[in-house]
């Protein structure tokens, strides 16, 4: 059988593109198992796997709180487990398949091993090849204290825009938790990702949602935010935006197509946090209006049973739970 290169990755697949497609698929499926098996053991959502060719050479979940291990991340895990079947550290036809993209330390490892391509997500995102972190500290450190100057000249001095500090941060990441605006709109036009993760699962567009820096997150989503990544506790960005009453960050991400019903890992929508973690005052129920207005699944209820009406009854919300009845909710 001849042998040709797939466009999605840097080693001959049989059979082309089309079989690729076919074995990634069926490597972010079995990904998505161990994600799965991972919450039910009380574990961060996170599964992985390594493809050579059409088989699985090594597969894992998440055991960073089941081992007590910060560094037991899925795709490490991965990594172990594959270097441990072969016999070898060296993993080079080889592609890690995940289910989000791999953090900083998670891609070092993969670049150390040899992979040759990262896939991540159920869209089977191309990540391309690990790459190797460069110290970006004094960039970083630049763009959390706003100093635009010394960003360009580190910039101009050849440190990468992605370059990542000891913390996995990227100068980006950094300038949004400053709230430093007009860095991060450098950063973005000079190719930043907005979607880089530390080692917390923290990104540019994640914390400019769950902390409401909202012209960031306007930057951030016109750069290619991606709607369905995820946090440390399995949370897209609207639902810290909901929980800690961010009005018009909120707002801004009911424009765009992220998925208003996505249950995070303690069991709770948006609607379900802006209630439960909520005040019940006047920005947590304009959340809840917009939220309803919005589609929000009204008796999409928490692991316990519980709905977003019975809740905000037992907290005395009484605005909210008029905005709920009158959209029909039941407790």
């Amino acid at each position: 059988m001849q042998r040709r290169h797939c466009l999605i990755a840097a080693l001959p697949w049989p059979c082309g593109a089309a079989w690729a497609s076919s074995a990634l698929q069926q490597a972010m499926r079995r990904a998505e198992a161990l994600r799965d098996e991972a919450l039910r053991a009380g574990d961060q959502p996170y599964g992985a796997v390594v493809l050579r060719g059409e088989s699985i050479v090594g597969a894992a979940p998440s055991r960073v709180i089941t081992a007590a291990d910060p560094g037991a991340h899925a795709e490490r895990e991965a990594l172990r487990d594959a270097a441990r079947r072969l016999g070898s550290n060296e993993l080079r036809d080889c592609v890690l398949v995940s289910t989000s993209r791999p953090c900083a330390m998670c891609e070092a490892a993969a670049g150390q091993a040899g992979i040759v391509r990262m896939i991540y997500g159920t869209a089977l995102s191309d990540g391309g090849a690990p790459q190797v972190r460069v110290d970006g500290a004094d960039l970083v450190a630049a763009a959390e204290a706003g100093d635009l100057a010394r960003l360009r000249q580190r910039l101009a001095a050849g440190t990468p825009v992605n370059a990542r500090d000891a913390r996995a941060r990227t100068a980006l990441l950094a300038a949004t938790w400053a709230d430093r605006i007009d860095a991060a709109r450098l950063l973005i036009e000079g190719g930043a990702d907005v979607n880089a993760k530390d080692e917390l699962q923290d990104s540019p567009f994640l914390v400019a949602g769950a902390e409401g820096r909202l012209a960031i997150l306007r930057l951030t989503l016109a750069a290619g935010a991606d709607l369905r990544s995820t946090n440390r506790y399995g949370g897209t960005a609207l639902i810290p935006a909901a929980h800690h009453g961010h009005v018009e960050t909120v707002r801004e991400l009911l424009k765009t197509k992220i998925d208003i019903d996505h249950v995070n890992r303690l069991g709770w929508t948006a609607l379900l946090e802006a209630i439960i973690l909520g005040d019940g005052g006047a920005a947590h129920g304009e959340i809840v209006r917009l939220l309803v207005a919005h589609g929000a699944q009204l008796q999409l209820a928490d692991a316990q049973g519980v709905t977003p009406l019975a809740h905000a009854q037992a907290r005395g919300q009484k605005t909210i739970v008029e905005i709920l009845r009158r959209a029909g909710a039941k407790a």
